[in-house]
């Protein structure tokens, strides 16, 4: 594994393509060596070296990874998956230096052919190096030379679809026919998103910020940052440049479909201080965005939790007309929670984007140090943004696809084509309501892809939780991109570009992290603070959210299942046995047992607890303890802040099969 590396403005920790050992020489030793644009590496100069000293110690002065991972709310390193998660992408073939960095983590790794991708995993391709992926809804994704793309979230969206970010460079997508209850496949640019149903279009980022998307086959629908709310189409034989601030240009006929020339024509006149002010600003600007959009999307998943409460008061009660009073609130709540989810993505992914390309502009030209330099604890927490997006969106977001899928009448629509079962007394209500507009519920512009109709000949497997180990060994020979009419990406002879494309660096780098070295953790401990609560998702398809009501007195925990968008119901909600660990200091701890889905729970669990804290699953229907039936196995340590608990009381003791684990 190569350690990214940094004198660093972006902290060089979002890797610029400048940034590792192999570029610990001179432009001579990289000429030496058979460097590959051809152009003659200019050498260091005193002022450029001058410059990069005082960035780096006034950088060191400026950036604590502890207050930056606080700050954020999440801490570095990779995630953990389980043996029974699926990837959600494949590196299905790679030519030239290609390399992987996951989710989380700040160094970057070689990538080999048929690695596995997750979600928030990055690839980049080295000068004159190709990369091939294959996502789980069977789209192809090329990656030109000195190119950077992300894989996205299958979470964002109602109807789940496979997306990606470009961060820097050419991409062409080849985009699979949507199959029955499959949402638009999704393409995030620092510009904007572009939603697809079924076609062949390139995307490119240049190091300005300007992004352009050409289409070859289909129509595409393309959304610029500045206004999210007013998509417009792009068709067959078309191309859109969106420009580095968001706005949409006009509509024009492709040319010669000649990317190489495009990108390098883009870059070859570009002031390079005037690209690093730029990057450096919008991430100053995108991480208050980020924040605010956090915040929104805490009040409207709360909202939807709230909402879902009355409805399942309603069907305890039996009471239909209740629940078709209370249906409306939900399907509010839950709509306005995936636009901000969808929002964040795009958010993350221009923060990302913005850090990639400083990085890569530093290393290239350390002219530029004192520009970065004020905006390094911001770029380098780009990687911890994003962390923190893809672990909210598993644990907070997607839960709420059940409530769509019950709550909602497209939602209901929906659920059949991917045969998600709709509980009998829901079925049995009418929920014929027209959804509240998600710009009354949210403060600010939001993005709404379109609902994509049913195709008859496509019969794929629409992944709705997430998708099944060892995928990709049964479509590796029959998906492919699709053929290029013209040889789409072609390098230019002798490039203009000085800037990133076609470039060397010009100083030598020092190898350095800036994150220290961390083992690989479970996604469940992947958000220290989002809503004032830790969820704790189960493997094997069960789901657990263990909630911390940290302001609640007494305090309690809670323990729901997602998969049906209630808490522990009566044996079907948590399953594949265990018990509940909850570790802390203080007074011996307090153990009750709440179903709330009705019945007293049967069957047993075991709930071991450690002084200090209180388990409190409740059974809401007749107020009685209970046990679980089946269980699951969780470990939660709940740290800060402390909770202080009553004289307890301890009844029973759960008994569990199974023996999943899950961490926090």
């Amino acid at each position: 594994m190569r350690r990214s590396a940094a004198l660093l403005a972006a902290a060089c920790l979002l890797g610029g393509s400048g940034c590792s050992k192999d570029e610990n020489k001179t432009g001579d030793d990289k000429a030496a060596a058979g460097g590959a644009t051809g152009q003659p590496a200019a050498e260091p100069g005193k002022a450029a070296g001058d410059a990069a000293k005082a960035e780096d110690g006034a950088a060191e002065a400026a950036l604590d990874p502890a207050a930056l991972a606080e700050k954020i709310g999440v801490e570095p390193g990779p995630v953990e998956y389980g043996a029974d998660e699926g990837a959600a992408a494949v590196l299905s073939a790679a030519e030239g230096k290609v390399e992987i960095r996951r989710v989380g983590n700040e160094t970057w790794e070689e990538g080999k052919a048929d690695a596995q991708l997750h979600e928030g995993d990055q690839v980049r391709t080295g000068d004159a190096a190709t990369a091939t992926l294959t996502l789980v809804d069977e789209s192809s994704v090329e990656v030109a030379e000195e190119s950077a793309v992300a894989i996205g979230s299958r979470q964002a969206t109602e109807d789940p679809a496979s997306s990606a970010a470009v961060l820097y460079g050419v991409a062409r997508f080849s985009v699979a026919d949507r199959a029955a209850g499959e949402g638009p496949f999704l393409v995030f640019t620092p510009g904007g998103v572009v939603a697809t149903k079924g076609t062949v279009y390139t995307v490119g980022v240049v190091a300005s910020g300007q992004s352009r998307i050409g289409v070859e086959e289909g129509e595409v629908e393309v959304a610029g940052a500045a206004k999210l709310d007013a998509p417009i189409s792009v068709g067959a034989g078309k191309v859109l440049l969106i420009d580095p601030g968001g706005e949409l240009g006009s509509v024009e006929g492709i040319g010669d479909g000649d990317w190489g020339a495009w990108r390098d024509g883009a870059e070859a006149d570009l002031d390079v201080k005037a690209a690093a002010e730029f990057h450096a600003h919008r991430a100053e600007a995108l991480e208050t965005e980020l924040e605010a959009a956090y915040a929104e999307l805490e009040v409207q998943t709360a909202a939807a939790g709230e909402a879902e409460a009355r409805a399942e008061a309603a069907e305890k009660a039996n009471d239909t007309a209740a629940y078709e009073a209370a249906a409306p609130d939900v399907g509010g709540a839950v709509d306005a929670s995936f636009a901000a989810s969808l929002r964040l993505q795009y958010l993350t992914s221009a923060m990302m984007s913005d850090a990639y390309v400083a990085d890569a502009l530093y290393v290239r030209h350390p002219e530029v140090a004192v520009i970065i330099a004020p905006a390094r604890p911001r770029l380098a927490g780009a990687i911890l943004w994003q962390k923190k997006y893809h672990a909210v969106a598993d644990l907070h977001v997607e839960p709420l696809r059940a409530y769509y899928y019950v709550h909602t009448p497209v939602g209901r629509a929906r659920a059949k084509l991917v045969a998600y079962p709709i509980p009998a007394f829901y079925a049995r209500s009418r929920i014929d309501y027209r959804p509240a507009v998600v710009s009354t519920r949210v403060r600010f512009a939001v993005y709404r892809p379109p609902v994509m109709r049913a195709s008859v000949r496509v019969h794929r497997k629409v992944y709705v939780r997430g998708p099944r180990v060892g995928w990709y060994a049964s479509v590796r020979t029959r998906v492919r991109p699709a053929p290029a009419r013209v040889r789409w990406y072609v390098r230019p002879k002798a490039p203009r570009a000085r800037v990133v494309f076609g470039a060397r660096p010009q100083a030598s780098i020092r190898v350095k992290t800036v994150f220290r070295a961390a083992p690989p953790r479970p996604r469940a401990q992947a958000v220290v603070r989002f809503g004032g609560r830790v969820n704790v998702r189960g493997r094997g398809g069960a789901a657990v959210d263990v909630r911390d009501h940290r302001t609640a007195v007494p305090p309690a925990v809670d323990v729901r299942d997602h998969r049906s968008g209630a808490d522990v119901r009566a044996g079907a909600g948590i399953r594949a046995g265990a018990g509940v660990r909850i570790g802390g200091g203080g007074a011996p701890p307090a153990v009750d047992v709440r179903d709330h889905a009705g019945a007293a729970v049967r069957g047993g669990a075991k709930v071991r607890v450690r002084a200090g804290s209180a388990v409190d699953v409740r059974d809401r229907r007749n107020g009685g303890e209970a046990a679980v039936r089946g269980g699951v196995k969780a470990r939660v340590k709940v740290r800060e802040p402390k909770v202080k608990v009553k004289e307890p009381k301890v009844k029973g003791s759960l008994r569990v099969k199974g023996g999943l684990k899950i961490g926090h």
